[in-house]
């Protein structure tokens, strides 16, 4: 009896033993620093969480990442640190631990893995003003994460975060950064402000965006080439009258018979221009027809480029490309005013705009609607811009 005690307090003992090891092997690997970043200047506003694993660390090693709960997934990688497009997405499982969704994975190629979520895009605050909130919350104690917000370049802290500055980013933007020391499991973090940008002064529109201009340019170098072709064929022509003079001007010398009537008569200046009338003729007929033809292009080109109303909306594209940001500005049009020419002169007044994508004045609701890029503009200078023209509100109604 006393040795069979003895044996089951030796088996529990190997199971505790057993268990415990497990789950100290199963137990993922501290991140030595996280980022969270937060890009909500463009039309698919996101949220990036990535961490780097110390050197230390040999691989394969398990880890895992947290997020908001409830947040819809979008991608989730190893980080290589050359072209974007080379990082190999990574298998995971995800657990929902209170608020927070869990991610768990093993890295194999990569000390540093993200993840990404949609995010919630930035308000805009009485037109020119924003204000951006990065919240997150780590799942493990982290010894330093930073809460990275990108923001247009020249954008301005209204109101500035303790122990956040910015720094300069990539070509167009900026970074609003706090760093955190010493992050515990279950520690919210918060990195919420406002900005402002600078209004941004109407730009020339730039040489080579009508479409006209390359038509023309077209139009005249074949205008320039007839006229080539014309003149070519009238010098052959004009060398081939004055041999013809030159033979009956030598027989009139050595041939007595030729009466001076019949001299005057073949060397007749009547006879020699009758073929440069011609060719002038000819020159006159092409310059009119091609003159034809540039005024015919213009009006096609046109009718062809000038927005139209279909349903209750009229566009028009300035650039290629999705905005970064869309803005929806009151129209105060006259009683029975034609949509078409309120249209185009709400158009033209945002031509002139530097980082101009698209704009659709909506009828129906009396609004417009303009995309732009932000890095370049600003809702501020479109909404100037617009104020000109007398039909939409040179400051944005009281929220």
């Amino acid at each position: 009896m006393r040795r069979s005690f003895t044996l089951v307090l030796v088996a529990t003992a190997f199971v505790l033993t057993t268990l415990s090891a497990t789950v100290a092997f199963a137990a993922p690997v501290a991140w030595q620093s996280i980022d969270v970043t937060l890009h909500s200047e463009s039309a698919e506003s996101r949220m990036l969480v990535s961490g780097t694993l110390p050197e230390t660390v040999s691989l394969p090693a398990e880890a895992e990442l947290s997020v908001p709960a409830g947040s819809a997934f979008m991608w989730i990688g190893e980080i290589l640190g050359g072209d974007p497009s080379a990082d190999p997405e990574l298998k995971y499982t995800k657990t929902t631990i209170g608020e927070l969704d869990v991610y768990r994975f093993t890295l194999t190629k990569s000390r540093t893995a993200q993840v990404e979520i949609p995010a919630p895009i930035k308000q805009v605050i009485n037109g020119s003003a924003y204000t951006l909130a990065l919240k997150w919350t780590s799942a493990q104690d982290v010894p330093e994460v930073r809460l990275i917000a990108r923001v247009p370049q020249g954008a301005q802290v209204a109101a500035p975060v303790e122990g956040a500055a910015l720094q300069p980013g990539e070509a167009g933007y900026s970074y609003y950064v706090k760093t955190i020391k010493g992050v515990k499991a279950g520690q919210p973090l918060d990195l919420t402000f406002d900005y402002t940008l600078p209004a941004v002064p109407a730009t020339a529109a730039t040489p080579g965006t009508n479409p006209i201009v390359p038509l023309v340019l077209v139009l005249f170098v074949i205008a320039v080439a007839a006229l080539v072709v014309v003149s070519v064929r009238r010098k052959p022509a004009e060398e081939s009258s004055d041999g013809e003079q030159s033979v009956i001007t030598g027989a009139a010398d050595t041939q007595v018979e030729f009466s001076d009537e019949e001299q005057f008569s073949e060397a007749s200046p009547e006879t020699q221009l009758s073929r440069p009338a011609g060719a002038s003729k000819r020159m006159l007929i092409t310059a009119v027809v091609i003159g034809t033809l540039i005024v015919a292009a213009f009006i096609v080109v046109g009718q062809t480029t000038k927005p139209k109303l279909v349903g209750d909306t009229i566009t028009r594209t300035f650039s290629p490309g999705e905005p970064c940001l869309t803005s929806t500005l009151a129209v105060t049009a006259p009683k029975n005013a034609d949509p078409n020419k309120t249209a185009e002169k709400l158009f033209g007044a945002l031509g002139p705009l530097g980082g101009m994508n698209i704009a659709t004045y909506n009828v129906k609701t009396q609004s417009v609607e303009v995309g732009f890029c932000e890095s370049k503009t600003s809702e501020a200078a479109v909404r100037q811009a617009l104020a000109a023209t007398g039909l939409v509100a040179a400051e944005a109604p009281a929220p």
